[in-house]
Protein backbone atom coordinates (compact mmCIF):
# COMPACT_ATOMS: atom_id res chain seq x y z
CA UNK A 1 0.00 0.00 0.00
CA UNK A 2 1.60 3.12 -0.85
CA UNK A 3 0.08 4.57 2.29
CA UNK A 4 2.22 2.37 4.36
CA UNK A 5 5.20 3.88 2.61
CA UNK A 6 4.07 7.57 3.19
CA UNK A 7 3.23 6.58 6.68
CA UNK A 8 6.64 4.74 6.93
CA UNK A 9 8.55 7.79 5.81
CA UNK A 10 7.27 10.26 8.54
CA UNK A 11 8.44 8.10 11.51
CA UNK A 12 11.75 9.35 11.95
CA UNK A 13 12.99 11.96 15.10
CA UNK A 14 10.98 14.57 15.07
CA UNK A 15 12.45 17.85 13.98
CA UNK A 16 13.77 19.35 17.45
CA UNK A 17 17.01 20.68 18.36
CA UNK A 18 18.43 18.87 21.57
CA UNK A 19 20.28 20.85 22.65
CA UNK A 20 17.54 24.01 23.42
CA UNK A 21 14.95 21.48 24.63
CA UNK A 22 14.33 21.63 28.66
CA UNK A 23 14.63 17.80 28.44
CA UNK A 24 17.71 16.67 26.60
CA UNK A 25 17.67 12.96 27.74
CA UNK A 26 13.76 12.39 27.40
CA UNK A 27 13.35 13.63 23.37
CA UNK A 28 16.10 10.71 22.15
CA UNK A 29 14.24 8.08 24.12
CA UNK A 30 10.90 9.52 22.27
CA UNK A 31 12.65 9.62 18.68
CA UNK A 32 13.73 6.20 19.50
CA UNK A 33 10.06 4.92 20.04
CA UNK A 34 8.71 6.72 17.00
CA UNK A 35 11.68 5.54 15.10
CA UNK A 36 11.00 1.42 15.98
CA UNK A 37 7.75 1.99 13.71
CA UNK A 38 9.76 2.37 10.81
CA UNK A 39 11.21 -1.59 10.34
CA UNK A 40 7.34 -2.54 11.74
CA UNK A 41 5.44 -0.63 8.56
CA UNK A 42 8.22 -1.59 6.01
CA UNK A 43 7.89 -5.04 6.60
CA UNK A 44 3.66 -4.44 6.79
CA UNK A 45 4.59 -2.86 2.79
CA UNK A 46 6.07 -6.29 2.00
CA UNK A 47 2.72 -8.14 2.98
CA UNK A 48 0.47 -9.55 0.53
CA UNK A 49 -1.87 -7.23 -0.39
CA UNK A 50 -5.65 -8.33 -0.63
CA UNK A 51 -7.99 -6.97 -3.38
CA UNK A 52 -8.71 -3.48 -3.33
CA UNK A 53 -12.61 -3.83 -2.44
CA UNK A 54 -11.86 -6.32 -0.30
CA UNK A 55 -12.74 -5.37 3.71
CA UNK A 56 -9.95 -6.49 5.08
CA UNK A 57 -7.95 -3.98 2.61
CA UNK A 58 -10.15 -1.41 3.66
CA UNK A 59 -9.74 -2.01 7.59
CA UNK A 60 -5.41 -1.75 7.12
CA UNK A 61 -6.34 1.28 4.70
CA UNK A 62 -8.10 3.01 7.34
CA UNK A 63 -5.92 1.64 10.04
CA UNK A 64 -2.68 2.89 8.80
CA UNK A 65 -4.39 6.59 7.68
CA UNK A 66 -5.17 6.92 11.32
CA UNK A 67 -1.49 5.39 12.72
CA UNK A 68 -0.52 9.07 9.58
CA UNK A 69 -2.60 11.28 11.32
CA UNK A 70 -1.91 10.28 15.02
CA UNK A 71 2.10 9.71 14.07
CA UNK A 72 2.17 13.53 13.36
CA UNK A 73 -0.39 15.13 15.58
CA UNK A 74 2.90 13.50 17.85
CA UNK A 75 5.55 14.45 16.30
CA UNK A 76 4.10 17.75 16.24
CA UNK A 77 3.46 17.58 19.71
CA UNK A 78 7.18 16.81 20.61
CA UNK A 79 8.30 19.49 18.45
CA UNK A 80 6.16 21.88 20.33
CA UNK A 81 7.68 21.04 23.66
CA UNK A 82 11.09 22.67 22.71
CA UNK A 83 9.79 26.10 23.62
CA UNK A 84 8.63 25.02 27.62
CA UNK A 85 10.01 24.85 30.69
CA UNK A 86 9.94 20.86 31.53
CA UNK A 87 6.78 21.02 33.54
CA UNK A 88 5.10 21.61 30.09
CA UNK A 89 7.53 19.90 28.25
CA UNK A 90 6.79 16.89 30.12
CA UNK A 91 3.18 16.53 29.73
CA UNK A 92 3.50 17.40 26.00
CA UNK A 93 5.59 14.40 25.64
CA UNK A 94 3.29 12.22 28.02
CA UNK A 95 0.50 13.49 25.09
CA UNK A 96 2.57 12.58 22.24
CA UNK A 97 3.69 9.20 23.50
CA UNK A 98 0.52 8.34 24.54
CA UNK A 99 -1.72 9.29 21.42
CA UNK A 100 0.81 7.48 19.42
CA UNK A 101 -0.13 4.23 21.48
CA UNK A 102 -3.41 4.48 20.53
CA UNK A 103 -2.63 4.67 16.51
CA UNK A 104 0.10 1.56 16.84
CA UNK A 105 -3.01 -0.68 18.43
CA UNK A 106 -4.94 0.16 15.92
CA UNK A 107 -2.80 -0.99 13.54
CA UNK A 108 -2.18 -4.23 14.86
CA UNK A 109 -5.84 -4.97 15.56
CA UNK A 110 -6.42 -4.51 11.72
CA UNK A 111 -3.05 -6.22 11.02
CA UNK A 112 -3.69 -9.46 12.33
CA UNK A 113 -2.09 -11.61 9.43
CA UNK A 114 0.85 -9.77 9.96
CA UNK A 115 4.01 -12.49 11.17
CA UNK A 116 4.25 -13.38 14.96
CA UNK A 117 7.18 -11.44 15.36
CA UNK A 118 5.87 -7.77 13.82
CA UNK A 119 2.91 -8.55 16.15
CA UNK A 120 4.89 -9.15 19.13
CA UNK A 121 6.60 -6.02 18.10
CA UNK A 122 3.42 -3.61 17.61
CA UNK A 123 2.31 -4.97 20.94
CA UNK A 124 5.78 -4.37 22.86
CA UNK A 125 5.84 -0.96 21.37
CA UNK A 126 2.03 0.19 22.36
CA UNK A 127 2.69 -1.38 25.74
CA UNK A 128 6.05 1.02 25.98
CA UNK A 129 4.29 4.09 24.57
CA UNK A 130 1.45 3.50 27.33
CA UNK A 131 4.06 3.45 30.14
CA UNK A 132 6.87 6.23 28.80
CA UNK A 133 7.20 8.81 31.49
CA UNK A 134 9.60 11.74 30.83
CA UNK A 135 11.33 13.65 33.79
CA UNK A 136 12.81 16.81 33.45
CA UNK A 137 14.76 18.42 36.07
CA UNK A 138 12.98 19.61 39.36
CA UNK A 139 14.16 23.26 39.21
CA UNK A 140 13.08 23.66 36.18
CA UNK A 141 9.23 24.28 37.29
CA UNK A 142 8.38 26.80 34.68
CA UNK A 143 7.65 29.84 36.79
CA UNK A 144 7.86 33.06 34.84
CA UNK A 145 6.93 31.22 31.49
CA UNK A 146 5.79 33.19 28.63
CA UNK A 147 2.60 31.96 26.57
CA UNK A 148 2.08 33.22 23.08
CA UNK A 149 -1.58 33.56 23.30
CA UNK A 150 -1.45 35.33 19.78
CA UNK A 151 0.21 32.04 18.27
CA UNK A 152 -2.39 30.09 19.91
CA UNK A 153 -5.22 31.83 18.55
CA UNK A 154 -3.84 32.03 14.90
CA UNK A 155 -3.39 28.15 14.90
CA UNK A 156 -6.90 27.31 16.71
CA UNK A 157 -7.64 29.95 13.35
CA UNK A 158 -5.91 28.68 10.63
CA UNK A 159 -4.76 25.15 11.59
CA UNK A 160 -5.92 22.19 9.48
CA UNK A 161 -7.95 19.45 11.84
CA UNK A 162 -4.63 17.81 12.93
CA UNK A 163 -2.66 21.12 13.95
CA UNK A 164 -6.13 21.80 15.39
CA UNK A 165 -5.77 18.94 17.73
CA UNK A 166 -2.59 19.38 18.52
CA UNK A 167 -3.26 23.05 19.82
CA UNK A 168 -6.06 21.78 22.13
CA UNK A 169 -4.08 19.62 23.48
CA UNK A 170 -1.06 21.76 24.32
CA UNK A 171 -3.82 24.44 25.58
CA UNK A 172 -5.04 21.27 28.08
CA UNK A 173 -1.53 21.08 29.07
CA UNK A 174 -0.93 24.40 30.19
CA UNK A 175 -4.29 25.53 31.42
CA UNK A 176 -3.06 22.67 33.77
CA UNK A 177 -0.36 24.59 34.84
CA UNK A 178 -2.09 27.85 35.19
CA UNK A 179 -0.30 29.39 32.15
CA UNK A 180 -2.99 30.62 29.92
CA UNK A 181 -5.76 31.89 31.88
CA UNK A 182 -5.29 36.05 31.73
CA UNK A 183 -5.93 36.00 28.43
CA UNK A 184 -8.41 33.13 28.13
CA UNK A 185 -11.32 35.41 26.60
CA UNK A 186 -9.30 35.49 22.97
CA UNK A 187 -8.85 31.71 23.08
CA UNK A 188 -12.95 31.29 23.86
CA UNK A 189 -13.59 33.21 20.60
CA UNK A 190 -11.08 31.81 18.74
CA UNK A 191 -12.52 28.27 19.73
CA UNK A 192 -15.86 28.74 19.52
CA UNK A 193 -15.34 29.97 15.87
CA UNK A 194 -13.91 26.57 15.14
CA UNK A 195 -16.73 24.36 17.09
CA UNK A 196 -19.12 24.31 14.49
CA UNK A 197 -16.49 23.57 11.58
CA UNK A 198 -14.00 21.06 13.28
CA UNK A 199 -14.57 17.04 13.50
CA UNK A 200 -16.03 16.00 15.82
CA UNK A 201 -13.04 14.51 17.85
CA UNK A 202 -11.42 18.00 17.91
CA UNK A 203 -15.04 19.43 18.94
CA UNK A 204 -14.91 17.30 21.97
CA UNK A 205 -11.80 18.21 23.23
CA UNK A 206 -12.54 21.57 22.65
CA UNK A 207 -15.46 21.46 24.92
CA UNK A 208 -13.57 20.68 28.46
CA UNK A 209 -11.63 23.62 27.40
CA UNK A 210 -14.24 25.98 27.02
CA UNK A 211 -15.48 24.77 30.30
CA UNK A 212 -12.37 25.35 32.39
CA UNK A 213 -11.65 29.14 30.77
CA UNK A 214 -15.31 30.04 31.24
CA UNK A 215 -15.32 28.93 34.63
CA UNK A 216 -11.48 30.66 35.10
CA UNK A 217 -12.99 34.25 35.91
CA UNK A 218 -16.33 36.42 35.43
CA UNK A 219 -14.73 37.93 32.85
CA UNK A 220 -14.22 34.69 30.87
CA UNK A 221 -17.70 34.19 31.75
CA UNK A 222 -19.30 37.05 29.98
CA UNK A 223 -17.27 36.87 27.22
CA UNK A 224 -18.35 32.87 26.63
CA UNK A 225 -21.66 33.97 26.72
CA UNK A 226 -21.59 36.91 23.66
CA UNK A 227 -19.13 34.92 21.69
CA UNK A 228 -21.51 31.98 22.06
CA UNK A 229 -24.76 33.78 21.11
CA UNK A 230 -23.97 33.84 17.21
CA UNK A 231 -23.49 30.35 16.69
CA UNK A 232 -27.30 29.31 18.33
CA UNK A 233 -25.42 26.61 20.77
CA UNK A 234 -26.77 25.50 24.25
CA UNK A 235 -24.84 27.22 26.95
CA UNK A 236 -25.76 24.68 29.28
CA UNK A 237 -24.37 21.68 27.06
CA UNK A 238 -20.87 23.32 27.13
CA UNK A 239 -21.27 24.35 30.75
CA UNK A 240 -22.41 21.18 32.37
Amino acid sequence: MDSVDETASLAGPPDVAESSHHLPSALPYFSALVGRLNPILRVLLRQPSELADAPAATIKRSAVESLDSDLRRSRCLAERSTGYPSAVATRLLDGAARNLARGVRVLAGAWANAPAEIRGEMEALQMELMEARFQGPASDKGGGTHVDTEDLVVRIKNGEEDELWVVISEIEVLLGEGLVWEEGWRLISALLNRLASAKSANRLKMIPVLRSLASYSTENKVAFRVYLCPFHFDFHIIQS
